[in-house]
Formats: structure tokens, sequence, C-alpha cells
């Protein structure tokens, strides 16, 4: 996940986009929703920089189910809260420590009703190492366990 568009309205998020990188190449999502009157607010995420998506964070309307916001966290920042966080919400987070989110599932019509995600393991990364040269080389993998 490279780009959120997340559309507010009056009456919830009427519509959400995400945008991906598929085999190195950027790819435009589709549009979940409608496009009437309202706002839309964005969040780009530098995945070049090693940045990913961590968590997702919304409210939903306790009467219609509507979601009315969301919020985005990445390994290293946190969105603004896109739409209203109002009276008469539930929260709930999409997260699953130790994984980062590659993609979305969900229900819209008129507003986004239900969001999901889709996890899956961080890459470990190896980082050069430190101090002298001097001695026997070793490397004892990844721990997974």
């Amino acid at each position: 996940v490279t780009k959120i568009c997340v559309r507010g309205g009056r009456e919830g998020i009427q519509h959400v986009q995400f945008d991906y990188v598929k085999s190195e190449q950027p790819k435009s999502g589709l549009i979940h929703g409608v496009f009437g009157k309202g706002f839309t607010q964005t969040f780009e995420i530098n995945h070049l920089n090693g940045e990913h998506l961590a968590s997702v964070k919304g409210w939903y309307d306790n009467i219609s189910g509507v979601i009315q916001a969301l919020q985005f966290e990445t390994n290293y920042r946190t969105s603004d809260v896109m739409g209203y966080d109002g009276n008469n919400t539930s929260k709930f987070t999409l997260e699953v420590n130790g994984k980062k989110i590659i993609g979305f599932h969900g229900y819209a019509e008129a507003n986004l009703n239900s969001l999901g995600a889709y996890f899956t393991t961080i890459t470990p990364a190896k980082l050069a190492y430190q101090g002298g040269s001097g001695g026997i080389y070793w490397d004892d993998g990844v721990y997974t366990g």
C-alpha cells in the first residue's frame, strides 16, 4: 500500500481508494463507494524508505453501521483522523502484531460499510555489522520461533 485516499461526507466515509506497488510497478486502486459532495484526505506511504502500513483504526456509526472515520498507522508515523469520529460511534482496530497490511477488502455502496485487511509477515532487514572485521565470520540467520 503506497497511497490511501478517503472521501468523507455528512453520513460517513463515502469511498476509499488504495494504491499499491505490484511487481515493482505502481498500481492505482479502484474507488470503493461513491463520489459525492464531501472532502478527500490522502495519506502517502514511502515504501522506498522501508515504511509500511501496520494498522488501521476506524469508527462506525452504532445505528447505521457506516464507517465514519479512519486513521492509518505505519512503522514510522500516524495519519490524521480521516472523516469524523463523533458521538454514537464504536471503535475498531485492524492490526496483527509483527505483520504489515498488504491489501484491503470490505463492503461499500453509498458509503463505506465495512473494512478488512490482508496481512503478511514483515521481511527481516539485515544491517551491516559494526566494529572490526577480525576473527571468524558467523551468521545465525533469522530467528523465527
